[in-house]
């Protein structure tokens, strides 16, 4: 995505994405985001770019990310 973060940036999506695969290995859910649809029409292109970001998690521990994990993770990166 040719983006660059800054130490604290790092440190703080090194340990959501750590936290979401345990989450999702224990089939824990993210709580439900009632605006997700919209969220998702108004950014899907980066939520998309963050998903291939992630697509060798996906495979290696066989989970799913969820739209719902993608949002948090899109919020972190872009705001």
């Amino acid at each position: 995505m040719e983006i660059t973060f800054d130490a604290n940036k790092k440190y703080l999506l090194f340990l959501h994405i750590s936290c979401m695969i345990e989450r999702i290995l224990r089939k824990e859910e993210v709580d439900e985001q009632e605006d997700i649809k919209n969220y998702i029409k108004e950014n899907r292109m980066t939520m998309e770019k963050i998903h291939r970001c992630l697509q060798n998690i996906e495979e290696k521990y066989t989970i799913k990310i969820s739209d719902l994990e993608l949002r948090l993770l899109n919020d972190i990166v872009f705001n």
